[in-house]
Order: C-alpha cells, then structure tokens, then sequence
C-alpha cells in the first residue's frame, strides 16, 4: 500500500508540475512567436494530446496488467508495442514529409515529426512497476530545461521552427531515458517476426484502443459541439464548469492510473481500495457542491450564476466518474472484459450524442448541464448491471 501511494504521489508531482511549467511556458510562447506561429504552437498541443493515444495505443492497459502480474512478460510485451511505436513512427514521418511537399513549409514538417517522441516514451513500463518516481524528476528537469531555452533565446532568433526543433530534442532525450532499460529485450529475427508483432498488438489491443479513443472523442468534443448550436455568450457558465470538471477528472486519473497496476499484481486489499475510491467520489461531489463558485472565481476570475439544479447535476458527475472507473478501468479490465468495457463506452457515448442533440435542437443551454451527467451515469448503470449480472 506504501508502494502505491508514492507512485500515485509521483504522478501528481508529474502532472501539476508540467502543468506549472507550462503555464509559464505560453505566455513566454506568446511574447516571441507571432499570432500565426502561436496557432501552430496550439495546434502542436492538439496533435501531440491525440498521437498519445494512438501510440500509446493499449500498453497503459494491457501492458500494464501483464507486467504487473507477472515481470517477465515485459519482455513479449516490450517487443510488441516497439514494433507498433516504430511502425507509427514512420507512418507520423511519412505524413511530415507529405505536409512538406503540399505546403512546401518546413513548419507541418516539424509539427508532425514533433508528435513522435512524445508518443514513444515507454510510461507504461514504470506504472506497472509502480516506479514512476524514478523518471519524475526527470521528466520535469526537461521540462525545466526547455523553459530555460525559450526564456534565453532572443526574439529576434526565435521562431516556431526553433521551438518545434527544441520540443523535438528535449522530447527525445525523455524518449531515451524512460526506454532505454526495455532496449535489451527487443530483438526480432527477421522481417516475418517484426510484422507477426505489429498484427499481434493490434489485435490484442483493438478493443482498449477503441474505448481510449470514444474517451478522447467526448473529453475534447463538448465545447466545440456546444457551440455548434449557441454562442459563447450562453455557454459562459456551462464552459466554466467543464473545464472545472475536466481539472477533477485530473485529480482522478493518477489514482486509477496507480491503482490499476497494484491490484493486477495482488487483490487482496480489492474491497478496502474500492470503498476508499467511493469515498473519494462522495467527496468531490461535496466539495463541487459547496465551492464550485469559488473555484470558478479562483481560476477564471469570473463569478458564475448557476442555478441549484444545475449545481446538484454537475456536483453528481464526479461520483460517477469515479464509480465508472471503478467499474470500467479496474474491475472490468481485471477481469479481461476490454471487448465489453468498449461496448459499454460506446453505449455512453452515443447516449452523449443522443443528449448534445436533442437539447442543442430543441432545448437551450441551460441543459447541457445534462451532457456532462448522461455520459457517466449510463456507463456507470450499464456496467453495474453487467458486473453484477456476471
């Protein structure tokens, strides 16, 4: 249990420190690049965000859970999503080159190339090890540097193509020191071997995959499919408070993300750790329910008029975020039902689309409170009814 609090501790140092360093990091962007360089600089973070998941693609799941139960499979496992990272690798160079030749800009060179190293760092090594304090540190200190280099160069020497070319190496200097003790275990005896363990990972890992990628659709799609139906003006509120929902969800995932590994390896504290998470998820709902405009004022600087209706739907989804973790992330893909927890993902989902357009054509948008609710509660209600059913 000692074991698995530090390493959840070390994700957070992680996240909130990057987070910080990047917070320091676009206003200092923003200064030096132009209002066009800027719009590459966020589209960087777009593409960067989504070549994650397609790199990662099922190792935070699958490789995970194998490592952890037993230390030896790394070394089947480390062959397989090698062989899938470099095989994306090329396919993200191939596409870099593309966008040179269309544009003749070396910047979308550099934009897609950029994504590579990022995507290649083998965290899913460390979280099944519950090890992620030995590379934290380090991933900061980059993180530190190339703040360091930004702040130095002058204006007149800083363009995009310089940032993009720093991200690119102080990336693949992270790439190197989070991969290099799988090094050794990935050897493949010919051209048939190298192909039978890219087939090999995208058939073991469709399903994660699948499910990873209906995740990313419905945490990046909410605002933009608001606006397709009102304007920024009536969503103010509504904005404010998924964007609160989004950074509570960040307070979530290194603790499913730590406790993943730790009962692949021994379940016996199952029970104890599923009340504690519930617990979790009552108490973010109190907190939400109680400071919502405060945190609202704290971080946008902007007081919100929210009505108690609204308060009482929005403070109800952490709960079942954290539920449907439970559910979903732990004990479903414990028990190797990734096919299922996809098909539950998917029912929320379009239970989601359902309730974005019925209210977007019908409604208004005080309702879209509904939209943050719908999704959770459905996966939460299905997978309990399939868990219990089981």
């Amino acid at each position: 249990m000692e074991k698995l609090i530090k390493n959840a501790f070390s994700i957070y140092i992680t996240k909130f420190g990057n987070q910080i360093i990047g917070l320091m990091l676009i206003p200092l962007i923003s200064k030096k690049l132009t209002s066009d360089e800027l719009s590459f600089y966020l589209l960087y973070l777009s593409l960067t965000g989504f070549s994650v998941v397609l790199f990662d693609y099922s190792s935070s799941i699958i490789g995970v859970k194998s490592v952890a139960k037993n230390i030896f499979s790394v070394r089947t496992f480390a062959k397989y999503n090698f062989a899938h990272k470099i095989t994306l690798s090329a396919i993200f160079l191939s596409f870099g080159f593309v966008a040179y030749y269309v544009t003749r800009s070396w910047e979308y060179f550099l934009l897609v190339v950029a994504c590579i190293p990022i995507g290649m760092k083998d965290v899913w090594y460390y979280q099944a090890r519950l090890n992620m304090s030995k590379v934290v540190w380090f991933d900061i200190l980059i993180r530190t540097l190339l703040l360091l280099f930004v702040f130095a160069i002058p204006s007149a020497l800083f363009n995009i193509k310089v940032l993009l070319c720093a991200f690119i190496f102080f990336e693949s200097i992270s790439y190197l020191f989070y991969s290099y003790p799988l090094f050794s275990f990935i050897r493949y005896s010919d051209k048939k071997d190298f192909k039978k363990s890219v087939i090999t990972n995208i058939k073991n890992g469709i399903h994660v995959f699948s499910a990873r990628l209906s995740g990313a659709i419905y945490t990046n799609l909410t605002l933009p499919i608001s606006l397709v139906f009102f304007s920024s003006e009536k969503i103010i509120v509504f904005g404010v408070c998924e964007r609160i929902l989004r950074i509570i969800v960040s307070l979530i995932s290194p603790i499913i993300t730590t406790v993943y590994p730790y009962l692949s390896s021994d379940d016996k504290d199952k029970k104890r750790i599923y009340n504690a998470l519930k617990s979790f998820g009552i108490f973010l709902t109190v907190v939400s329910f109680l400071f919502i405009e405060k945190i609202a004022q704290i971080i946008f600087d902007i007081h919100i008029d929210i009505a108690i209706w609204q308060l009482v739907i929005f403070s109800i989804v952490p709960y079942f975020i954290v539920m449907g973790s439970v559910n979903g992330l732990l004990e479903l893909n414990l028990r190797g039902g990734y096919k299922q927890n996809n098909a539950i993902l998917q029912l929320s989902v379009l239970a989601y689309l359902v309730t974005f357009m019925f209210i977007g054509m019908f409604g208004d948008e005080r309702f879209l409170f509904l939209c943050l609710l719908v999704p959770e509660f459905s996966f939460y209600a299905v997978s309990m009814m399939y868990i219990r059913k089981k």
